[in-house]
């Protein structure tokens, strides 16, 4: 297969999930916390208008106890785990019709993925439907 089928079987296959990411106006996937903590307090200050007597500078455990900060890093965890289980969703749906460069690839990945879910999470098993969907099992 050219690369230019591949570059149009990718474009088919990511575009509306693409447009929806880069559509969003609020669209925030920082995952670091301390910088979360600061934005949440940044906003909570402008939308009071007065300090909140916190400090600004905390430490990376620190920002786990200010529950608007880890709250807003979980909606970031989920909206990433929302967006990444999208795209997977995506590319396995139609391995049939994937090009052989992208899936061997694609085998590549999942191959590394497993490694390391045997690795860290041994008691979780990574596989995929027959419908191209990946799961998790225990």
């Amino acid at each position: 297969m050219s690369g230019a089928m591949q570059v149009t079987w990718l474009r088919e296959k990511l575009r509306t999930l693409v447009q929806g990411v880069i559509g969003q106006t609020a669209f925030n996937l920082e995952m670091y916390s301390v910088v979360i903590y600061r934005s949440v307090i940044s906003a909570r200050e402008m939308r009071c208008g007065v300090s909140s007597g916190k400090p600004i500078d905390e430490t990376f455990e620190g920002t786990f106890f200010d529950p608007h900060a880890r709250a807003e890093y979980i909606r970031h965890l989920q909206m990433l785990h929302h967006l990444t289980e999208q795209f997977v969703n995506a590319m396995f749906g139609s391995v049939r019709q994937m090009p052989y460069s992208i899936s061997s690839i694609v085998r590549e990945l999942l191959a590394a993925v497993k490694a390391r879910i045997r690795v860290e999470y041994s008691s979780y098993r990574l596989t995929m439907s027959s419908e191209g969907k990946a799961s998790r099992l225990k």
